[in-house]
């Protein structure tokens, strides 16, 4: 925001008076709320006044950087977050009245993190992500000395502006869906204190993947190891070897909806209600050879999530 002050300065030997002219000249930013450390380009604006004509003055924390006859433009860099610079435009009209206008600029900063509702099996380290119509959640949070300050949020979509029931006072979170696999959700978020005079927005792109179907041993001893993932060609020992299907980035709550196809060589493997997530293959009696276990996962609530796998036992 800016304010006109009344006052007299000096200016090259001559004294100016310093007049009202609200709402005549403004100064616009660009970008309007920087981020930390961002160029800044200041523009002078006003249809009342002659502004090509006016001999401009600009200031930067008190100290002169751009002089001269139509100097209507400035840039400079923000500073770093809740650093404070205050922007001042002096304008001496030709009939030598003066407009004073001034702006402060403190940027503050936002970390935007995201959670997707996808399921991971257990002692997954990464971090699970969005498939298509999948539950992602994303908190905005303010940092430095504007921590604890109460702001209003205004929350976007790609190209919807201001999502009813998700913008407003404290609104910190907003929920959104997974995109198609290889395309992304485009987030925004503008914060605004009550005094409007602390701003901050920001944005980030959240990419979709597609669902995966990852095979393990499940050991009669040691359960399900999770740290080595079957794929390829594995060699089996023991007379029976014990597969486990688990369906990365399904839908948490849609877990129930997941049905499983299972083959083992060209043989279908039958199994109740198509829920089982293990089949284990029992080695021939005589003979060596080479088999391929397969299977095929489906969201029956959602047709996009779903995948397939297989793997080979050398026996």
């Amino acid at each position: 925001m800016y304010k006109i002050i009344s006052k007299t300065i000096l200016l090259l030997g001559l004294i100016f008076p310093a007049v009202s002219f609200a709402g005549v000249v403004d100064i616009n930013l660009s970008p309007e709320i920087p981020e930390p450390n961002q160029t800044i380009s200041a523009e002078l604006s006003g249809t009342l006044v002659d502004l090509d004509s006016s001999d401009i003055y600009w200031y930067l924390d008190k100290e002169i950087q751009k002089h001269g006859i139509g100097e209507k433009s400035f840039s400079f860099t923000a500073g770093d977050v809740d650093e404070k610079k205050d922007l001042e435009a002096i304008v001496i009209i030709p009939d030598g009245r003066r407009i004073d206008l001034q702006r402060t600029i403190e940027p503050t900063n936002i970390d935007l993190l995201w959670e997707a509702n996808t399921y991971t099996p257990p002692f997954y380290r990464g971090k699970a992500l969005p498939t298509y119509k999948s539950s992602i959640k994303v908190l905005a949070l303010p940092s430095g000395k504007n921590i604890n300050t109460k702001f209003i949020y205004n929350w976007s979509i790609d190209s919807l502006n201001n999502i009813a029931g998700s913008s407003g006072y404290n609104q910190k979170t907003f929920t959104t869906f997974g995109s198609y696999a290889g395309y992304s959700r485009k987030i925004n978020v503008s914060m605004t204190s009550f005094d409007k005079f602390i701003k901050a927005k920001k944005t980030i792109k959240i990419e979709s993947v597609a669902p995966e179907l990852v095979f393990y041993e499940n050991n009669p001893l040691m359960g399900t190891i999770f740290n080595n993932a079957l794929y390829g060609i594995r060699e089996i020992k023991s007379n029976d070897f014990s597969v486990k299907a688990e369906p990365y980035y399904v839908s948490r709550g849609e877990l129930k909806n997941v049905q499983y196809k299972w083959g083992v060589g060209k043989d279908r493997v039958e199994s109740k209600d198509n829920k089982e997530k293990m089949i284990t293959f029992t080695k021939p009696e005589n003979g060596s050879g080479k088999v391929q276990v397969q299977a095929h996962f489906k969201n029956t609530a959602n047709t996009y999530q779903e995948a397939r796998s297989g793997v080979y036992l050398s026996y």
